[in-house]
């Protein structure tokens, strides 16, 4: 770990950086294994979600499910939107998509 003059400017702008401009997509991107965690935690709430439509199987409880997916839907959406529109690979991108 470096601890010279310039370590702490080095941190700040691996860190930092503004958001990428859109259509400024990397030819060569990959996906990195935070993203698929990411995409993994939404199946396993989605799972949960239809565990529960499993247990009250009735109108309501497929409305109650189609509320909630949607929701889950919308949030994944706009979150892998970010990201392949305006992430990078740096700390600020990675902590957003963490938490």
């Amino acid at each position: 770990m470096s601890t010279g003059p310039g370590s702490g400017l080095r941190g700040r702008a691996l860190f930092w950086q503004p958001p990428r401009a859109h259509g400024g997509i990397p030819e060569d991107r990959s996906v990195s294994f935070l993203e698929l965690f990411y995409d993994l935690t939404y199946v396993v709430v989605i799972a949960r979600a239809a565990h529960h439509l499993a247990e009250h199987v009735s109108w309501r409880g497929a409305a109650e499910f189609a509320v909630v997916f949607g929701l889950i839907w919308i949030a994944w959406l706009s979150g892998t939107l970010y990201c392949e529109l305006h992430g990078r690979e740096d700390g600020r991108t990675r902590a957003f998509v963490f938490l």
